[in-house]
């Protein structure tokens, strides 16, 4: 039976049962004051930053530095802080204290980047709001809006630039106060930002000594574009949208000339062997520049027949050995598939030479890492200027230059030359060949990639991969491949001008 002790029955009569509890007494009170908790932060902080970088040694004893350094990778003025800023600044805080408490003078200059395309467009949709005043988490990234306002809202770019410039001012004061209220130390009164005029000209200065010394050359690569804005992205600006489909393609690419392996067959037509490509971007077909094989797959020809074929369906065609089945479910009813040759290696295929029946060029097959038998046919069409793959293959082979006949609109421009062979036979230097080539088309839907202005909302546009007169950083090559900007050229003299 449960009977009360003398000390709950006296709590029960006293009506006081903490009493009953036996606990230490202490003045610390349970969560400090306002003004007890600014007057600790600063203690734990700014004094304590400013006291070790006084006092530590850049030396020790024995002539070693002492002083450890941290540079910040600076986040966008852009917006109000969330998680992902505490997670960086707290980390690099622990980072600091830690060799702080190791003896070592830290240092830490805290920075902002200023500049890009997601503080412009923010910078925008404050401008149409008519209000910079606003607080800025309320501008959120909505896709139609900032589509809406990529081109400038009627701005002048100064003007745009400004607006920018006041956006970026007042967003770092508001991520300021936060960091500093985490109690993260650092040289908050000399923080470096991108838009200084001190910070741009050691840049400039910085590009023009890389200038002089032939490391910067411009030269076409494959870029990120969105035409909506009219701007360039970042790999970390895009998106892949799961739900975006497309039109998917094989296409027949005729041979000119046929690799001793295939040639050494009775059965195998000359004039009919073709390299069935498949391809999920049927519009950078004009800008074909190869098509890559893997030389360590095993690869096959064979003939597609059948009563009241077209005659792009028909023909005898190079693909991988392991991607037949798929290709026969593609086929329409009645075409049947017969193996002609049964086995070839990738290698056998190499610097054979075919012919874009879309611009009539004659170009090479080539090897290629990145092939595989998962999907498609096994044979890559090859654009290099439209994929960053491309590019990188056709360079180290000599294949160029990079060639995209896409405006900044999204839509063909004047460079592309179309001469789709005709329906008849045509006499080439070296074979006959009978166009249409189209195998057979469909829709499916791949991982595209769209523009994004944060990890989880696209934007309204897609994006294009197109070639880019940009400037490079890296060592000198032949000039036939690169137009190198060196000490004395033009360019050079407009930054000695400057600077």
């Amino acid at each position: 039976m449960f009977r009360l002790t003398r000390g709950l029955r006296a709590a029960a009569k006293a009506g006081s049962w903490s009493q009953t509890l036996h606990l230490p007494k202490s003045t610390f009170p349970a969560r400090p004051s306002t003004e007890e908790l600014l007057k600790y932060r600063k203690s734990c902080a700014d004094d304590f930053y400013a006291w070790q970088k006084e006092h530590r040694p850049v030396e020790n004893e024995q002539g070693e530095r002492n002083t450890f350094t941290l540079h910040d990778g600076p986040p966008y003025a852009n917006g109000p802080v969330h998680v992902g800023h505490a997670l960086n600044k707290i980390n690099k805080d622990i980072i600091l204290r830690t060799y702080a408490k190791r003896g070592f003078r830290v240092q830490y200059r805290p920075g902002w980047d200023c500049h890009g395309l997601p503080i412009e467009l923010k910078a925008l949709q404050a401008h149409q709001q008519s209000n910079l005043d606003k607080e800025s988490k309320s501008l959120v990234d909505d896709p139609k809006q900032e589509a809406s306002v990529a081109h400038g809202a009627g701005l002048s770019p100064l003007a745009i630039r400004e607006a920018a410039k006041q956006l970026a001012t007042k967003t770092i004061s508001e991520q300021m106060d936060a960091f500093r209220s985490w109690g993260v130390m650092g040289e908050w009164d000399a923080p470096y930002k991108t838009m200084d005029p001190d910070f741009e000209i050691k840049q400039l200065q910085v590009f023009r000594d890389m200038v002089a010394k032939g490391l910067i050359y411009r030269q076409n690569k494959p870029v990120h574009w969105s035409p909506s804005s009219g701007t360039a992205l970042a790999e970390a600006e895009l998106e892949y949208d799961e739900d975006h489909r497309v039109v998917a393609a094989f296409v027949k690419f005729p041979l000119l000339k046929l690799p001793p392996t295939l040639a050494e067959h009775s059965a195998v037509k000359a004039d009919s062997v073709s390299a069935l490509i498949w391809t999920t971007t049927p519009w950078t077909l004009p800008a074909n520049k190869a098509i890559a094989v893997r030389s360590d797959m095993e690869y096959v020809l064979l003939e597609v027949t059948g009563n009241d074929l077209p005659n792009d369906l028909r023909g005898q065609m190079i693909v991988a050995k392991d991607r037949v089945e798929s290709l026969q479910t593609h086929l329409p009813e009645g075409a049947t598939i017969k193996i002609l040759v049964d086995k070839f290696s990738g290698s056998d295929l190499e610097s054979t030479e075919y012919i874009n029946v879309i611009s009539a060029e004659h170009n090479k097959i080539i090897h290629a890492d990145f092939v595989t038998a998962t999907s498609g046919t096994g044979l890559v069409h090859i654009a290099p200027g439209h994929g960053m793959d491309d590019y990188n293959v056709c360079m180290k082979l000599g294949i160029g230059p990079a060639f995209a006949p896409v405006d900044d609109h999204g839509k063909y421009t004047t460079k592309l030359s179309l001469q789709i062979l005709p329906t008849s036979r045509v006499s080439l230097s070296r074979r006959k060949v009978q166009k249409p080539s189209l195998l057979c088309s469909g829709t499916l839907t791949p991982s595209s990639p769209y523009p994004r202005s944060r990890p989880t909302r696209p934007w309204s546009s897609r994006r294009i991969t197109s070639d880019t007169r940009t400037l490079l950083i890296g060592e000198q090559s032949s000039l036939s491949s690169r137009e190198l900007l060196i000490n004395g050229s033009p360019t050079s003299e407009v930054f000695k001008n400057r600077l």
